[in-house]
């Protein structure tokens, strides 16, 4: 038997990049779950047009973690929707969205050239976030 090795990490979330926080952009109830905010952002600017990226938001984030690692930070979490509305559609039955999957390949691509340990967190998975308030 091996003995145990602990290993700590320091590091940070990207918080409202893939599941959308209200407390974070402060809408309160109106916005207090991610499809209610994507659905506010929805009304605000229209849907995105098939096959378009957040190319310039995803470039943001790739300096981040850049700027994480140049500060010493070895670990990013991502914060991620439900497996439905990231990496399948809301329809029934869902089918693979494939820029999820891109989306994704990315983010990891980018932390492996930085150094950075990736923490894909589940974090609005069914039953968390987007479960209705009683």
């Amino acid at each position: 038997m091996t003995p145990e090795k602990k290993i700590l990490f320091r590091g940070v979330g990207l918080g409202n990049w893939l599941l959308p926080e209200g407390y974070m952009w402060k809408f309160g109830d109106g916005g207090d779950r991610p499809r209610k905010i994507e659905h506010l952002v929805t009304e605000l600017i229209g849907r995105r047009a098939p096959g378009s990226s957040g190319s310039n938001f995803e470039r943001t984030i790739s300096q981040r973690l850049t700027f994480n690692a140049s500060a010493g930070w070895d670990t990013t979490r991502s914060g991620r929707r439900s497996m439905r509305g990231c990496f399948l559609s809301d329809t029934d039955p869902p089918v693979p969205l494939e820029e999820g999957f891109a989306t994704l390949d990315n983010l990891v691509g980018w932390c492996k050239a930085q150094g950075i340990y990736v923490i894909l967190d589940m974090h609005g998975a069914p039953g968390g976030q987007d479960r209705p308030k009683h």
